[in-house]
């Protein structure tokens, strides 16, 4: 599906909140937003930036519950409008994802689209106010070695403020806030631990991990047109890539209660 950008999302969010900068590929006829959604965005995200992260624990929202959006653009937007408190754009969605939309110049067809990607987003955004938790789509990641000094899997590699993983074939992307109670997987024993070490060093594709993150939203903002979502994450499940492609469970790591 073609992409288009956020132009105008972008322009109104990114000055002063972001050091991404509008994609200058983005069509110039790129839908606007409203004049409320361009004043409202700027203050929004600016908060969201800079306001402290709230504390998450494993015990605020049972994990059975979390929604796994996976490859479901729409729901990914939810969460940008739900978190960001921005106006949805209903023109600049369906412009962003709707292949009708995109396909035409026709403003009646295009009215059309519009109407019925609206009651789609807004049960997307129901759901994301209701519900900020999630289970992001299994990531491919390097492992870092086991810390013999701290008995310890240090997850900053896996779950690190400076990772963004890009969801939904580029719906949005996510970054990661810091969680202390989340900063590491300790085995329980030096053979569990030698165990998962033999595992992930033995694997031909060099430490290669599948990672599967969950977390609460808890910021959004845009860059260079795409939506970003801060996540702060609460468990983080490890399996060993390998190369045909089957995964080995390693560990679990939740964050305290």
């Amino acid at each position: 599906m073609a992409r288009r950008n956020w132009l105008s999302l972008a322009a109104a969010a990114l000055v002063g909140c972001s050091s991404g900068a509008p994609d200058p590929s983005a069509p110039a006829n790129a839908p606007a937003l409203s004049a409320s959604a361009s004043k409202t965005a700027p203050s929004t995200v600016a908060a969201s930036a800079t306001s402290a992260v709230p504390a998450v624990t494993s015990t605020e929202r049972p994990f059975d519950q979390y929604r796994a959006p996976g490859h479901d653009e729409l729901a990914w937007a939810g969460f940008y409008f739900a978190v960001s408190g921005t106006p949805a754009d209903y023109n600049a969605v369906a412009a962003r994802f709707d292949p009708t939309f995109q396909n035409t110049s026709d403003a009646f067809a295009q009215q059309d689209a519009v109407a019925k990607v609206k009651p789609k987003l807004d049960q997307a955004i129901a759901e994301a106010k209701s519900n900020p938790f999630v289970q992001l789509p299994p990531v491919r990641m390097h492992m870092p070695p086991y810390d013999l000094d701290h008995g310890q899997y240090d997850l900053g590699s896996l779950i690190g403020p400076d990772l963004r993983v890009r969801v939904a074939d580029g719906a949005a992307s996510i970054t990661f806030a810091a969680n202390p109670g989340l900063a590491a997987y300790a085995p329980a024993t030096e053979t569990e631990a030698r165990q998962l070490e033999h595992t992930i060093a033995s694997n031909p594709l060099g430490r290669s991990v599948e990672v599967v993150v969950y977390g609460k939203v808890v910021g959004a903002s845009l860059r260079g047109g795409e939506p970003q979502l801060t996540l702060v994450p609460t468990r983080v499940a490890v399996q060993c890539a390998l190369v045909d492609g089957r995964t080995i469970p390693m560990f679990v790591a939740t964050t305290m209660p």
